[in-house]
């Protein structure tokens, strides 16, 4: 039984350790990610979209400008996209 001892008692120390400082601080609202670091991922997120806002309204203004411009060119076929990869 004495070789059932040590593994018993890590692991009775590693679901203690992990309640203590990981479900109950979320029980009570108050988990790693602090309001700091969400604030800052959302600050990313909008600096991001914002980024694409821009350039989705730059590409919309060349399209409106010269629209026959983009239909001019063919299509690539899948043997010209394939050719353009091995070079």
């Amino acid at each position: 039984m004495s070789e059932w001892g040590l593994p018993a008692a890590i692991l009775l120390a590693a679901v203690g350790l992990t309640y203590f400082f990981c479900v109950r601080p979320m029980r009570r609202g108050n988990c790693a990610t602090s309001a700091a670091e969400r604030l800052s991922t959302t600050e990313e997120l909008d600096r991001a979209l914002g980024g694409a806002r821009t350039e989705l309204a730059r590409l919309r203004a060349d399209a409106e400008r010269s629209p026959q411009a983009h239909h001019d060119a063919p299509a690539p076929t899948r043997d010209l996209l394939l050719k353009e990869e091995h070079r």
